[in-house]
């Protein structure tokens, strides 16, 4: 909706976006590559990182371009988030229960994804796009304070055999 401001186009606006899905699939692979290397809360904080500077950017960017760049940037937020999320949700449980784990944070993940953007939705008709990026400021900034000072440093060694 903010390149649609700024450009006035459609057409932009919806290429912003593929680009967008591209950077998000692109990226998939390589990240869970460096999360077998590095870890998952490595990486999930690093998204929350990503998703922060995003979001920054979004609330300044005055330009098309710039908010492009911002866009593709939170693709590849989507893309390490995601996956992130859900593996050390798997990697958090025993074998028997990986696939609910996954599912569980998945759907909360998603209900949370929906009010935040009806809450989004909101500020932006009050008060313009500024207050709904400055509100996902926020929200990133306290979920890698959150990430920080709550994900486990490792992965407990969880197998079906320690139930």
């Amino acid at each position: 909706m903010r390149t649609q401001e700024l450009t006035g186009s459609l057409l932009i606006t919806t290429l912003i976006y593929a680009g967008f899905n591209l950077v998000a699939a692109l990226t998939s692979y390589p990240v869970g590559l460096l999360s077998d290397r590095w870890g998952r809360r490595t990486l999930l904080l690093a998204s929350m990182t990503v998703s922060l500077l995003a979001y920054t950017g979004f609330s300044f960017a005055a330009s098309v371009s710039a908010a492009a760049c911002f866009f593709l940037a939170y693709g590849a937020y989507e893309a390490m988030f995601r996956s992130m999320g859900r593996a050390l949700a798997g990697d958090l449980v025993s074998s028997e229960l990986r696939a609910s784990a996954m599912a569980w944070y998945s759907a909360t993940a998603g209900l949370f994804q929906l009010a935040a953007s009806i809450a989004g939705g909101v500020l932006w008709d009050k008060w313009g796009h500024s207050s709904t990026f400055i509100y996902g400021m926020i929200s990133s900034a306290i979920g890698l304070l959150l990430g920080v000072l709550m994900l486990p440093r490792t992965a407990p060694n969880v197998s079906a055999s320690e139930d």
